[in-house]
Order: C-alpha cells, then structure tokens, then sequence
C-alpha cells in the first residue's frame, strides 16, 4: 500500500514539475504585472504573481519528497533525471538560482556515477 501511494506522490510531483515550466513558458507576460482596480486605492497582485515568488521553495521541497520516495522504492536511476528536471524547472521558473539549479545536476551527476561505477564492478 504504502508503495503505491509513493508511487502516485511521484506521479503527482511530476505533474506539479510539468505544470511549472509549461505555465512558464506559455504565460502571457502581460500578466506578470499588477492588476488594477479603479474602484480601489490598493493594488492586489494575482495569484500567479504571488505563486512565482514561491517557486523555488516550492521545488525544493517537491524535490526533497521526490528524492525520499525514489530512494525508499529503490529507484537511484530515476533519482538521476528527477534531478535534472528539477533543475530545469528552477532555472526555466527563476535564473536567479542558478547555482541551486547547478547543485542539482551535479547531484543528478554524481548519482550517476555512483551507478555507472557500480554496474561495471558487478560486470
């Protein structure tokens, strides 16, 4: 049981992964700015706006769920590429953090390393 729910954490954390570099990429950048409402002195800004703020923390942490549920079903090969996405999704949503994003592929790298090294000592 508890490996299926693990499994469709997986799943859903790839679909939030998706959705972030998707709403990247296909955002209108018109609405990245603040809405205004003539009838108000305020200037609320959109959800979207106050969501992008809170992007990298956000796939951080999906990557940290992310990485217990390989590592508790077994799988370090796919580790590799939940690396390299949330990578991807981090410099695609902010290029701020790009050495955050760096750490990751590297992360993804020595995985695979670690895995390659491996197979060939049991060959």
């Amino acid at each position: 049981m508890t490996k299926k729910l693990f499994k469709v954490c997986i799943i859903l954390i790839y679909v939030i992964y998706s959705y972030y570099i998707v709403w990247q990429i296909f955002s209108n950048q018109a609405n990245v700015y603040e809405e205004e409402n003539e009838y108000s002195e305020f200037v609320f800004p959109k959800f979207g706006n106050i969501l992008q703020g809170f992007v990298s923390p956000i796939v951080l942490l999906l990557f940290a769920a992310l990485l217990y549920s390989h590592i508790y079903l077994g799988q370090r090969k796919i580790a590799i590429f939940s690396s390299f996405f949330a990578a991807s999704v981090l410099i695609i949503n902010d290029p701020s953090v790009s050495l955050i994003a760096a750490a990751l592929v590297l992360f993804g790298l020595v995985i695979a390393f670690v895995e390659l090294k491996e197979n060939t000592i049991s060959q």
